[in-house]
This record gives C-alpha cells, structure tokens and sequence, in this order.
C-alpha cells in the first residue's frame, strides 16, 4: 500500500465519521423543539381543575397547560365521583340554554414534535348543543367542519405573527380529516356529555363567573372523562351569554396517532390545545 494510498484511506474514513456525526447531530436537534408559548386562556379562570371531589376518578393523562386547564382524560376509569353523581341530578336553580351553532366555535392550537414541523390553528364548528347551567347538558361537534389554518383560528391560538400558504393549509385539512388521523368519514361527529357544570363562584346558576364542567369526551369511537373550568360572560345582546374555557388533551388518549411526514422528520405533538367559544341563547 503506497503512503498515498493510506492517506486517502484515512481521510475518507474521517470524511465518513463526519458525516455520520452531522446526521446524528441533525436527527437530535430536528428532535428538541423550542415550545412557543401556549394559547393563552382567560385569566380569570383558574390555573387548577379543583380539588379531587370535583373531578372524575380518572388520573389525569395530560400536563397542564401553563395558565390554562389539563383535560382528565386518563386510558380507564371512567366512572364519576361520588360527588358528580349527587350533583348531576341537581336541577333546582338550573337555567337552561340553546347554543347558537353558527357563532359558536372550537378552536384547536396543533404543535411540532420537531424542529421542521410547523404549528398550526384549527377551528370547527358544532352540530347541536344545549346547557343547563347547574345542571348538564350536551355538545355535538361537526368534525367535518374543521379546518386547518383559518386566519380567525391562528388569531385565537396565538400564531397570526407566521404565515401559512393556502395550498398548506389545504393538504393539513385533507390529512387531519382523513383515515389516519380523525377519520371524519367513519367518525363525523364527536360528543361532549356534560354531566354536570357548576357555579365555583357562589354566584347563582346562569350569573356571570367562573363554572366547574364536569363530563365525557367521546371521539374517534373513544370515550375519556373530561373536567375544566370555564368563564360565563354577558354580551352586548339581551339575554345572550358567552362560555370559554380552555384545556389540554393528548391525541393518543382517544386512539388517534399523530400525524407524521418525511419519515417522521415533521411530526405533529401528541398533546393539543383546545379553547372553546360557545354563544348561549335561553332555552324555550
């Protein structure tokens, strides 16, 4: 072996564990995304669920958003409190509401597991809806509706300062809604049972304030308990209130893999963040 030949030799095999160490080193940092702040909540709402007694024996499967509220969305025990129980059949006081669908939304803040990935803001829309305030109630979700990267979506979620292009936003919506991710074709609704929503503010049921809702989350065919706080507001039209709340929960608690592309280069975040913006109408 000439001398020539070895130090060829041994740049290539330098030239190799450099290459080797840039993939390596490329792979961790694609991994270690830099979290953006989370979609703020009201502030007047409270940093915590409550005490145990408010919420459903389920461990809570999900961490806190900063600010906000964590879903209790535990993989089993889906049995309420004692407590819930007494609670929901507790109608006295209880005002009954109509929700208004079409000012009524959900907006769904969608994070990166990686550096490549973008973030993104959801909104959809609901099918049906009615509350009693100090009672329960029911909310029916038209999973079809939802839309990735609408400008009012990234407003709410906290993302109007970066750009998406339409064509982007476009193929976000087609995976989300197909077979892979929420399966809008075989799953087209998702339905939150109110067991019970609660004033925690001593004021009385339907009075503005702070409210516990207590209830079930069922979506993509998987049913998990789901508690947060939420915010009763007037508005500047007679006999119209405004709820919002906000919470965390993780796609994998209901079955749904989060989304990946490239080979899993860009992959969307398990946890979610989600605000609700309901527009309430007094029931007849």
């Amino acid at each position: 072996m000439t001398t020539r030949l070895f130090q060829w030799m041994i740049i290539c095999m330098f030239a190799v564990v450099i290459i080797m160490l840039g993939v390596v080193g490329f792979f961790i940092w694609n991994q270690q995304v830099d979290h953006e702040r989370p979609m703020a909540p009201d502030s007047s709402v409270g940093r915590e669920l409550g005490n145990g007694q408010d919420q459903s024996e389920a461990k809570p499967d999900s961490r806190a958003v900063e600010g906000g509220q964590s879903a209790r969305t535990g993989s089993s025990g889906l049995n309420l409190g004692k407590r819930d129980k007494a609670d929901s059949k507790q109608g006295d006081g209880a005002k009954a509401y109509q929700l208004d669908i079409a000012a009524s939304r959900v907006y769904v803040k969608v994070g990166s597991a990686t550096r490549l990935g973008h973030w993104h803001g959801v909104e959809g829309k609901l099918k049906s809806g009615a509350i009693s305030l100090g009672a329960g109630g029911e909310l029916v979700f038209d999973m079809s509706s939802f839309t990735a990267d609408t400008q009012e979506a990234r407003k709410k979620v906290g993302l109007e300062g970066t750009k998406i292009s339409e064509n982007e936003a476009k193929q976000v919506t087609e995976a989300m809604l197909g077979g892979d991710v929420l399966d809008v074709e075989k799953f087209p609704t998702a339905t939150y049972k109110i067991i019970v929503i609660k004033p925690v503010e001593r004021q009385e049921a339907g009075d503005p304030g702070i409210y516990q809702v207590n209830g079930r989350l069922t979506l993509h065919g998987a049913e998990q308990p789901l508690a947060f706080k939420a915010k009763l507001e007037r508005t500047n039209k007679e006999g119209i209130v405004k709820l919002s709340g906000s919470f965390a929960m993780k796609q994998t608690a209901f079955g749904i893999k989060p989304y990946s592309a490239a080979g899993g280069l860009a992959k969307v975040a398990d946890e979610l963040e989600i605000r609700s913006e309901l527009l309430l109408s007094p029931g007849k």
